[in-house]
């Protein structure tokens, strides 16, 4: 990233942080909160098969929730909003909320640093073990692309800005011209991408589903004594996806203290004793090396204290825990939908603590 894009995402952050620019967000947010939404976001989830009866009591409920709460019409659906009591709903966080509560943890000043995947990498370098190429603004260079692309002639390459897995595509570059291809990656992604040489992940993990790096989502609070690991979440793909977000179709496995899976679901709530495409079971499955990684999330926490609140996505290699990215608002999606539980009372607990 150039220094004027690292300093335009300061300034932006920097924005976000002050009560005009969480106003201009919240009110931003609260236009999309109208019945025509609601719909559309019920019809998404019974194209996926999820059996919902739509009512007026239903539809009132959703705009109370949305307006009042600040729960997304997708997290009222997927937490099964409309079969549990108030109390059950207030241990949620839902994901307004979790970004608020993520800049009381975080501040805004080192955002740019986690949205900014070259920025990250600049900073966890010694942690990734892959070679990572940035081709976005002053950094899009094309002589450098040619020079990658003949030492990894496949590599995954990453919108600048994406989520979700949204955008995220492997490149065969065999036999192709890649001074073309480049070309090609530059109008695709007019805002700059990312080149990464691939993981090759454990087969230990890799079996559940080849196609996609199967992650371990850690959670870590820094505070002023120790760092915090709330429960972690084993991330798998399905549907021969080549990414294991939640958001493009994956699963999320939540994790005991032992590493054993216990819990699972995908975005729409729905439950798996075992992955639907492989059979192999996940519910009682022991996750491999499970305490190295979380010590490892635990180092990483250590690398930038300032920032306590941090989602390491991590990836088990035949030589030990590698980092894919991190999310400084990582959302807890990934563990409250498999534990069918919220996380509010360790996050409240927590933010008291340390006076936030």
């Amino acid at each position: 990233m150039s220094i004027s894009s690292v300093i335009g995402l300061r300034i932006k952050n920097a924005i976000k942080g002050t009560t005009i620019g969480k106003k201009a967000r919240d009110t931003w947010q609260r236009r999309n909160f109208n019945e025509d939404a609601a719909m559309s976001e019920i019809a998404r989830f019974q194209k996926a098969g999820v059996g919902i009866t739509v009512t007026d009591k239903l539809l009132k409920d959703m705009m109370h929730e949305a307006k009042d709460n600040s729960v997304g019409f997708d997290e009222y659906l997927m937490y099964h909003f409309a079969d549990l009591p108030e109390y059950r709903r207030r241990e949620f966080v839902p994901t307004r909320e979790r970004i608020t509560i993520c800049e009381k943890f975080n501040g805004t000043k080192n955002m740019y640093i986690y949205d900014d995947k070259a920025e990250t990498y600049k900073r966890f370098k010694k942690y990734y073990h892959r070679d990572f190429l940035n081709c976005s603004g002053a950094y899009t260079k094309k002589d450098d692309f040619v020079t990658f692309t003949k030492k990894h002639t496949r590599f995954i390459v990453k919108p600048f800005a994406g989520a979700n897995g949204i955008g995220i595509q492997i490149i065969d570059s065999t036999g192709k011209d890649t001074s073309d291809l480049f070309d090609e990656l530059i109008r695709k992604y007019n805002k700059g991408f990312y080149a990464e040489e691939l993981i090759k992940q454990s087969d230990e993990i890799g079996k559940f589903h080849p196609s996609s790096v199967n992650t371990l989502r850690v959670f870590t609070i820094r505070m002023n004594d120790r760092t915090v690991v709330l429960p972690a979440a084993w991330r798998i793909g399905q549907g021969g996806n080549i990414v294991d977000n939640g958001g493009s179709g994956g699963i999320f496995c939540v994790l005991d203290d032992n590493g054993v899976c216990y819990g699972t679901s995908d975005e729409f709530g729905r439950r798996f004793e075992k992955h639907p495409n492989t059979g192999l079971p996940l519910i009682g499955t022991q996750f491999p090396h499970y305490h190295e990684g979380i010590a490892f999330a635990e180092e990483l926490a250590e690398i930038i204290p300032e920032n306590r609140y941090t989602g390491w996505d991590l990836a088990l290699t035949d030589n030990g825990w590698i980092m894919q990215e991190a999310n400084d608002r990582g959302g807890v999606v990934a563990i409250q939908l498999p534990m069918e539980r919220g996380v509010r009372k360790e996050l409240t607990e927590l933010l008291n603590e340390l006076g936030l």
